[in-house]
């Protein structure tokens, strides 16, 4: 079977348009419609109804249901006989969150590039679960993420530990603390208990791993802190919280990401305290589908991404 024509098919199956399709692949309507001929002309069906109006076949249901294992197993394929042959080509698929996108990717994409610059790269950004499934589906090759995942046929390798912590606005530190030198060198050193800040007031991420962590912070210690805001974007709430609205929590290696750092008449750089509970640190993961294969491009992806933070401060 000609993958190229199995790949338009289910181009045209998703769109239901030969048109829309055509437009998606860069072809022209006459070329597309001879791939899918020939593809008919394989099955020796039709595979698409075109009157009234187009819908698969059931032989082209049959098709759609198994063409995306098929091309799955080409992929895989190919990218083995690539890697047998030592070139160093082909592309790999990269999926994070925007906010552990915005860390990790830029300390490891340029000298990824620089060492591999025939590898296509492809990011993806979404929720964990969204990836999660692209990652089982075969659409993604590595997922940046914390585990524990659903499916157990992902494994993972570590990257580094993450603690949170709180992100405490300068003018709020300087209400809460008289001896503010005192307090952060106390806190820097010891690490902060939420007790000492409870009665500030709080900006919190509205959903997602960090909140789980709070939530069940909180109430472990019985305190129910003042939310001034819920925010669901993270990188708001920090830019927020430098320019005095509350006291965030947040993974440090974020926290301390440069472009929170920059001081201005109305930014000042936030004190950030590691809070210092061990059931707050994670561990950072590099996942990937254990049954599919792991091509030389993704190992090598995992081999630069440890020895970039062997020696990270969050480790």
């Amino acid at each position: 079977m000609n993958f190229l024509n199995l790949k338009y098919f289910m181009v045209v199956a998703q769109e239901m348009s030969f048109t829309k399709a055509a437009e998606k692949l860069y072809l022209s309507q006459q070329s597309l419609s001879g791939h899918i001929r020939r593809l008919e002309a394989e099955c020796g069906t039709p595979l698409f109804e075109r009157n009234p109006k187009l819908k698969l076949t059931y032989a082209g249901t049959c098709v759609l249901r198994h063409a995306a294992k098929i091309l799955d197993l080409e992929s895989q394929m190919t990218m083995q006989l690539s890697d047998i042959a030592n070139l160093r080509s082909g592309h790999l698929s990269i999926g994070t969150s925007h906010t552990r996108g915005r860390i990790i990717l830029p300390m490891v994409l340029p000298a990824y590039i620089q060492r591999y610059p025939t590898i296509e790269l492809i990011t993806h950004n979404g929720l964990s679960d969204e990836l999660e499934g692209l990652l089982l589906e075969g659409e993604l090759d590595l997922m940046i993420a914390f585990p524990p995942f659903k499916s157990a046929i992902i494994e993972t390798v570590p990257v580094m530990k993450e603690r949170l912590c709180l992100v405490v606005p300068a003018n709020i530190m300087e209400m809460a603390f008289p001896n503010v030198k005192a307090a952060d060198s106390y806190f820097k050193q010891n690490g902060a208990d939420i007790s000492a800040f409870a009665e500030l007031p709080f900006i919190m991420i509205k959903r997602g791993r960090i909140r789980n962590m709070i939530n069940r912070y909180l109430e472990e210690n019985d305190i129910s802190p003042r939310i001034v805001m819920e925010h669901a974007d993270l990188e708001t709430l920090l830019e927020l919280a430098t320019r005095g609205a509350g006291v965030a929590f947040c993974f440090e290696s974020f926290a301390r990401h440069p472009m929170f750092s920059v001081e201005d008449k109305n930014r000042r750089r936030p004190y950030i305290f590691p809070l210092r509970d061990p059931k707050l640190t994670s561990t950072l993961a590099i996942a990937f589908h254990k049954e599919r294969y792991l091509s030389k491009a993704a190992k090598d992806f995992i081999s630069l991404t440890q020895e970039v933070f062997k020696d990270s401060m969050y480790l």
